[in-house]
Order: C-alpha cells, then structure tokens, then sequence
C-alpha cells in the first residue's frame, strides 16, 4: 500500500480524480507520481533481499557505507594522500613457482599459529567418516601394490640390486630381524601356520627330486608317466 512522502500515512485512491489523498495532511498526489514512487521503493527492497541473500558481504558494506558516510569519507581522504605520497607497495610480477612457494609459506604459518585447533577439527571429521577413510585406506593400498608390481617388473635388477645394499648394512638388518620378530610375536598362530607350510613343501620337493634320480631309465622314455606333484 503506497504512502504518503510527508508524513507516512497510507494513502486512499480517488479513482475519479486520479490521485491520491492523505487522510492526516489531507494533501492530494497524482496517482502516476505515487505508482512509479511505490514501483522502484518496491524494486529496491527486492534487490537488497537478493543481495543479501546471494552476497551478503556486499550487503553489509553497502549497509555499512549507508550509516557511517563520515568514515568512509575519512577513508576515501586517507587513501588518496597515502596515493599521491607513494605508500602503497607496488604489485610484484611473480612466476607460478614464486607464487606457489608463498602460499606454501602462508599455509605453513597459518599451520603452526593454530595446530591445536585444526588437530581438533580433524579428529572430529575422522571420528565421524570413519567408513569413508578405511575405503579411501583401501583404494591407495590397492593403488600401491599395482603401482610397486609395476615397478618391480620393470626395474628387477635394480630392485634387486638396492635390497641386497641394504641388506647387507648390519643396523639395517638388526632392524629388519627386530620388526619380523615383533611381527611373529604379534601373529604367532599366522606364522606357524606358515612355518607349517614351508617345511611341507620342502619335503615335498626333496620326495619329489629323489623319485626323479630312482628312476633315470624311465625320465629318458618318452611316455609319460605319474609323479608327485611339486
């Protein structure tokens, strides 16, 4: 309902006459002046619902500028001398490498300035994906092996080569038997069970190469004939 520009009050049409008159100041306004007023107050409201809405930053500085014109004003003056006085540094025109490495050093700072609490934000988003990290575990360890199978066939020698350096260190190899010992002793019943394994197989494979030498007349024929599997 329009309103009256001097004092507020709502506004009653006179269809005949074509305006609109207030009953309070008893001031009469033509109905197009009011109507066209009402329209872009009525745009306005809209506009700013929107604003707010979609870009609240920019509604909250327009409101901002809106009911404080003295500091804005201050601040239009102070950037202007600080301008024209060469206070302002100029924009370093840097390489995707030096940009890359200074916000690396930001995220780095920013890191250690609140370690507590993106700790604290972590295990939270852990206690409550749970589900979603052990799949995620899954899919790199699946990842992995493929990727270190490929590897390995294609570089054998020098896999091969670089274990036996390795090895061949003595702290290396007392670490090495101390993480299989903790190993065993953590999955004992596992590593009996492959112990177990082993050993039949190796007696597999010795009854297997004794039944070959026993029978030297017979491997020269050409028929085929029975023999324990190895």
């Amino acid at each position: 309902m329009p309103r009256c520009p001097n004092c507020s009050y709502m506004l009653v049409l006179l269809e005949k006459r074509r305006k609109y008159k207030c009953a309070k100041c008893s001031k009469l306004f033509f109905q197009k002046e009011i109507d066209n007023r009402h329209f872009r107050e009525q745009n306005k409201r809209i506009f700013l619902e929107d604003m707010k809405r979609i870009n609240p930053s920019m509604y909250y500085h327009r409101e901002f500028a809106k009911n404080h014109p003295e500091k804005i004003k201050q601040y239009q003056i102070n950037y202007k001398r600080n301008k024209l006085e060469g206070r302002f540094k100029k924009r370093l025109n840097l390489t995707d490498e030096d940009r890359r490495e200074r916000t690396n050093r930001y995220a780095r700072a920013y890191y250690y300035k609140n370690k507590d609490n993106i700790k604290e934000k972590l295990k939270k988003w852990r206690e409550k994906n749970i589900d979603k990290i052990r799949e995620y575990s899954r899919k790199r360890i699946r990842k992995a092996r493929i990727s270190n199978r490929k590897y390995y066939k294609n570089n054998r020698n020098k896999v091969l080569a670089m274990r036996k350096r390795y090895y061949s260190n003595k702290d290396n190899r007392e670490k090495i038997m101390a993480r299989v010992k903790n190993y065993k002793m953590r999955n004992i019943d596992k590593s009996k069970l492959l112990n177990r394994i082993a050993w039949w197989r190796q007696q597999q494979k010795s009854l297997a190469v004794d039944y070959l030498e026993n029978i030297d007349k017979k491997a020269l024929n050409l028929n085929i004939f029975d023999s324990p599997p190895t």
